[in-house]
């Protein structure tokens, strides 16, 4: 299936893109249009190596065609549970910001959404920082095929698992429970704290404790879960895909692999190992971070009232190095992390 140029006519009616109209009947009669698009079920209705994407709007961009921004330097796919923050926290430490796929289900508002957050980003892509795009989940709601259609990469990264081992990581990957509770003072009891803080998905609920019931839920969570086929399908823009067994950025064998990847797309690789990445990046997943409000006054009431009811203290944040903000922003990716947490201010 194709293009059909016949309804170019009814396109052009639109009022969005009516201003467009003379630019882009000029753009489809080039040789250009003729030989790299006119067979695109969604060929680009402007040139897209001379649209200033900063001086048009996402929902014309959409109505045109036109390719995600270039602000990224290759796609990086597949589904949750395969080593994916682990993957994010050590291409930060090669300069990598994460442009992360959203929790949208909805193409157009998918695109939308990408697309605002690569132009209000692009500022961070220094020297030698780079973005790159992560499409973890399956968007399989309205106009999907159109989304996965309009993401153009000459390289893309496919990070697998064997389906057992992420089975068993849906299951037992420890959840953040009561986020209430993570923000405390002195006059709280510790066993109080710990004992809400994590829980384990199963269905549309969080338990206290791991169940195999939520086994079928999450074979059948095609958004998050085992939808790397389905993905391959659609994105049919990705000219080329390289696969990483999850078990090469694990332990001892992180370091090369990630040199290879700097090296491969010319990344800085100028750092030595420093034994980091073979560290296990979601020890304290569920736990931290935590805020820690800290007033003297709540020391005579130590273990006593649980409140949070004195002012002018400090708030501590306690976390793992590896959830620091990047460049003063928290990824996506990561951004769960930090519910229900007061985050210090500078």
């Amino acid at each position: 299936m194709q293009f059909n140029i016949k309804n170019i006519d009814l396109i052009l009616e639109k009022d969005i893109i009516k201003k467009y109209r003379r630019q882009i009947i000029k753009w489809i009669q080039t040789k250009e249009f003729e030989e790299n698009y006119s067979h695109f079920l969604y060929p680009p209705l402007l040139n897209p190596n001379n649209v200033d994407y900063c001086q048009i709007s996402p929902e014309v961009s959409w109505e045109l065609n036109l390719p995600l921004p270039p602000f990224y330097r290759f796609v990086y796919w597949g589904s949750h549970g395969c080593g994916n923050t682990a993957f994010g926290v050590f291409l930060a430490k090669y300069g990598g910001y994460n442009f992360y796929s959203t929790n949208e289900n909805d193409g157009r508002k998918a695109y939308i959404s990408l697309f605002k957050d690569m132009i209000s980003k692009r500022h961070l892509l220094k020297k030698d920082k780079f973005g790159y795009l992560a499409i973890r989940n399956y968007v399989d709601g309205n106009e999907h095929e159109k989304f996965h259609f309009l993401i153009h990469s000459s390289s893309a990264i496919n990070l697998v698992r064997d389906p057992i081992s992420c089975l068993k990581h849906y299951i037992g990957m420890k959840r953040y429970y009561n986020k209430s509770i993570r923000r405390f003072n002195l006059t709280f009891n510790p066993k109080d704290i710990f004992k809400e803080l994590v829980g384990y998905s199963c269905g549309n609920e969080i338990k206290k404790t791991p169940s195999l019931e939520a086994i079928e839920s999450w074979i059948d969570f095609r958004y998050k879960c085992f939808h790397d086929g389905q993905l391959i399908q659609e994105m049919k823009n990705i000219k080329e895909t390289i696969v990483i067994d999850m078990r090469e950025i694990v332990g001892k064998n992180s370091f090369n692999t990630m040199q290879n990847i700097a090296r491969y797309y010319k990344l800085k690789t100028k750092f030595y190992d420093d034994g980091t990445m073979q560290e296990k990046v979601a020890e304290y997943e569920g736990i931290l971070p935590l805020t820690l409000y800290v007033h003297p006054s709540d020391i005579k009431d130590f273990y006593y009232d649980n409140n949070l009811k004195s002012i002018d203290g400090i708030d501590i944040f306690i976390t793992t190095h590896y959830w620091l903000p990047f460049n003063g922003f928290v990824p996506y990716e990561t951004q769960s992390r930090f519910e229900g947490v007061v985050f210090p201010e500078k």
